[in-house]
Parts: structure tokens; sequence; C-alpha cells
């Protein structure tokens, strides 16, 4: 009677939906993603829209419903104020999520190697697997991460899924790093090992700019705090960056925003007299607390974060362990409280572009 009456109010949400909607235009994401393959569209807007796609799931996996089959036909882009944004097809009336614009071959290479053709054994876990692909196909514009070459319509695809082979090289860009470092936590074979939903929206690749300033900022002051914790850091950033030369950022920076983050980088390092030739990762964390008191512009701090998102993605997973979280950075844990994600399974170091 429950999952009744709580089907009967997803269908009311869905409706509710609709009418609003009607006059909007729409489009799939597998369309929307076609049409503007060939456009330069910001980074931010995707992971916006990740993150619908992402909190329309949870809403259902929070009122104990299984999605069951997540693809990009399923999911519908509307412009709302000019802005793209996403939710998932609900098809309340046939009680099943499902696409008819979709094969059954197609279908294949969207669900989790554990899931039979005919989903009868589909779950939560399957769910999180397909939306792992989702994520990959919504921030690379329209490739599957197992496909050859990201092409979506790649026969093998389905045989890759059952193997594992996660095709990494369509995200190759720095700015990937915190999805690759995610997507290591969600397209796993050992289903229970899947983060759950909760965790995977906690994950960085979902905060905002100015969020991931301000852990990186929170990362500093905890480690300044605690000479434990300090010690410990140090230890795994020396294991971690031997080679580490940050400044070989501001010295390759080319475009004109780059330029503007490479001068508040520099300006700062020398406020901090720092040594030119400084090669210690802690050393340049230690900037971050100076560059969130500048306030500095949107597109810098865009730009900051996107060059180096894999620094955010170390200390996620580093500060997942409650021994290095001292009072700054444990409010980012409120759910990842099992050291959810893999620092050494999203990417090796040789792929930092600045080393």
């Amino acid at each position: 009677m429950t999952s009744v009456i709580i089907q009967s109010f997803l269908c009311y949400l869905q409706t509710h939906k609709d009418l609003n909607a009607l006059h909007q235009p729409k489009t799939t994401l597998a369309t929307w993603l076609a049409d503007i393959r060939n456009e330069q569209i910001d980074y931010w807007i995707l992971v916006h829209i990740c993150n619908d796609i992402s909190k329309d799931l949870e809403d259902l996996h929070n009122a104990d419903q299984v999605y069951g089959h997540l693809e990009p036909d399923n999911i519908e882009i509307v412009v709302e104020e000019g802005v793209p944004r996403a939710k998932l097809e609900l098809f309340c009336a046939s009680g099943t999520h499902e696409s008819s614009q979709t094969s059954n071959e197609d279908r294949l290479k969207w669900l989790a190697p554990e899931v039979e053709e005919d989903k009868s054994n589909a779950g939560y876990h399957g769910d999180l697997f397909s939306l792992g692909l989702v994520l990959a196909f919504t921030m690379s514009k329209g490739k599957h991460i197992f496909g050859e070459k990201g092409n979506p319509n790649d026969t093998r695809i389905r045989q890759n899924i059952l193997d594992l082979n996660v095709n990494w090289q369509i995200l190759k860009e720095p700015q990937f790093f915190l999805l690759k470092n995610l997507l290591s936590s969600l397209l796993i074979q050992n289903t229970f090992e899947r983060v759950s939903i909760r965790v995977t929206l906690e994950h960085p690749f979902f905060w905002t700019p100015e969020k991931c300033l301000d852990f990186l900022s929170d990362v500093c002051i905890d480690v300044e705090s605690d000479d434990c914790v300090k010690s410990a850091t140090e230890l795994e950033c020396n294991t971690v960056f031997e080679n580490f030369d940050w400044l070989n950022f501001i010295t390759k920076s080319q475009d004109d925003i780059c330029k503007e983050l490479a001068k508040e980088l520099h300006r700062v390092s020398k406020s901090q007299s720092l040594s030119i030739s400084t090669r210690s990762i802690l050393d340049f964390i230690r900037l971050f607390p100076l560059l969130k008191e500048e306030k500095l512009p949107s597109r810098v701090v865009q730009t900051l974060i996107e060059k180096y998102s894999w620094l955010v993605a170390f200390f996620y997973n580093l500060f997942q362990d409650p021994c290095f979280q001292v009072l700054e950075t444990e409010q980012y844990y409120d759910y990842n409280l099992v050291q959810g994600f893999s620092w050494d399974t999203s990417f090796q170091c040789r792929d930092l572009q600045i080393l």
C-alpha cells in the first residue's frame, strides 16, 4: 500500500512539473549534447546538469524507488531563464522507467554489469553505475566511457562494461580529475562498494568553485593547527607529490584568465616569503587561505579550481580519514564516513600536466 501511495505522489509531482513546462522548449540530454558538441560550453553548466540528474535520482532513492534504467534518452533538458536544467522522466503511467526512443541493444549500454536485460534484478546499486555512465557522457559532451574513442555507437560497449574496460582517455583534461575520482567509486564491479547517492552528491565534483576554494583553505587551517595532522599530511604529500613544482603553472600560463590567476599566485607567494624554487605541496596549500581573503573574481576562482581539481580530489580523499580532520574539514563529510573514494584508482600522478 505504501509503495502505491509513493508512486502516486511521484506521478503527481511529474504531472505538476510537466504542466509548468509545457510552454518551454525541451529536448533529451542525448539530443542536446549532440547539438552542442562542437560548441564552447561552460564546464560549470555541465556540472549543474549532472547535479540536477543526481538530485532527481536521490529523490527517488529517498522514496524507496529504483529508477531501473538511467540513460540520456530518459533525461529531459529544459531551458529555464536561458539556463539548461535536467530532470528525469518518471514514466509513472506504466510504472516502468523506459524510453520508447531506445532499442533493447542500446539500453544495454547504460546498464550496470550485474543487471539483466529485462532489469528483473535492477536495484539502487545498478542505478549508481548507470549514473556514472551518464555523468561521464554529460561532461564529455556525448562520449561513452566504455566506447572506443568514446563512440556511443560502439557495438562492444556492453562487453566492455562486463569486462570493466573503462576508457579514461575521454576525460584526460585537468578539470576532469574530480569526476574521474568520483567515477572510480561508481563504475566498479562490486555492487556493495559503490557509494550511495548521498555520498555521491557530497563529492567535490558537485561543489561550486567557491566551496572548493573554501575546502582547500580549511585543509591548510587544519594542517597548520595540529602537529600530528601536519606530520601525517606531509608524509602523504611527499609520497604522492615527490617532484611537485607548483610554480611551473605560473611560468606556463597562456590565456588571459590563467595569467591573472598566475599573477595572484605569484603576488601571494611573495607575501608568504616562499622560495621561488620551492617544491613543497604544503607551501602551495598555504596560499589558498590568502587567495580566499582576496575575494578573487568568480572567473579566476573557476580557473583556479579547473586547473587544480586534482588537488581538491587528493585532499578530499586524504581527509576522508577522521584522523586528518580537526575542526574545519569535518563539515565536508556528513555522509562520507567510510572513506568512500580512492585516489589511487582515479588517476596516476604521471597524468598531471604540471608535474
